[in-house]
């Protein structure tokens, strides 16, 4: 398949206006207040984008049930076992110690870090809560975190997980943290697969779980309706880097398929990103 750029800003692409959607939020029945060439024919079980991604995901994109589509092709590439640990689990847009995190450094500002007590759409377009801790450069949120809980030690159950915004060219312009909950999700077992689909005009990243763990994505899903759940590297590249959130969704209808689909956002070459994030995740041969 030939890569296509993405429009621009002005002009949202299906993958990039559906990132852009107020409530924040990807896929149908959610009606769209963006210009939007319909019926969009993505077949999404998690219709969704890097998190923190430049036009728009950094507040959740959605998660709900596939839309079946004659347009889809699902054999641009055979399912692969993941190389790469992954994890399931909550974002903690409530806890009380990412409030008081958020508020602190709303009370006593550190240069370079934004700090917000923000709010996003939820599953019916109520207002629901986003914390938002974010800079232009990595090293000022590592340090903020590093202070504030050098006397504030991180609540047990929570973990930060870091999601770079990029821009179409895929460069990290800046970053977010985010909290979730681990025990309250789960990791992808070893019946995981990773392939990618061949959609009208790109190709995006599909995960399909194990029969084994469908149920459990289905409860964890009604469990958080609404809220947001978070896919994210389970193993830490380095201790400095921490785990790296390849999505930050809000829930929108219970995950009954058991599929998970990542676009990278507005690119220049949606293909190129796909394809790369596929190799980085799928497992090679020694």
């Amino acid at each position: 398949m030939s890569a296509r750029p993405l429009p621009s800003r002005g002009q949202p692409s299906r993958a990039s206006a559906l990132a852009l959607s107020l409530p924040l939020s990807l896929p149908l029945p959610l009606s769209l207040p963006l210009p939007l060439p319909l019926p969009l024919p993505l077949p999404l079980a998690l219709a969704l984008a890097f998190a923190g991604g430049l036009t728009g995901c950094e507040g959740g994109c959605g998660l709900g049930d596939p839309r079946a589509s004659a347009d889809t092709n699902v054999d641009a590439a055979d399912p692969a076992p993941l190389g790469t640990a992954l994890s399931l689990a909550p974002v903690a847009d409530r806890h009380p110690w990412v409030m008081a995190l958020i508020t602190a450094l709303k009370l006593h500002p550190v240069e370079g870090v934004e700090a917000e007590l923000g709010e996003r759409g939820g599953r019916a377009g109520e207002r629901r809560p986003d914390p938002i801790l974010r800079a232009d450069e990595r090293g000022l949120l590592e340090q903020a975190l590093s202070d504030y809980t050098a006397a504030h030690p991180l609540s047990p159950g929570l973990r930060p997980i870091w999601a770079a915004e990029r821009d179409q060219s895929g460069a990290a312009v800046g970053w977010r943290i985010y909290f979730v909950e681990p025990q309250r999700g789960f990791e992808l077992d070893a019946g995981a697969r990773i392939q990618l689909v061949a959609e009208t005009d790109w190709q995006l990243v599909q995960l399909s779980l194990s029969a084994a763990q469908r149920g459990a994505l289905q409860a964890l899903s009604e469990a958080e309706l609404g809220d947001r759940l978070a896919l994210f590297t389970t193993e830490e590249v380095e201790p400095r880097e921490g785990a790296e959130a390849l999505m930050v969704a809000t829930v929108l209808e219970p995950i009954t398929g058991g599929r998970l689909v990542i676009t990278p956002g507005p690119r220049e070459d949606v293909d190129a990103a796909s394809r790369a994030l596929f190799e980085r995740l799928r497992a090679t041969a020694d």
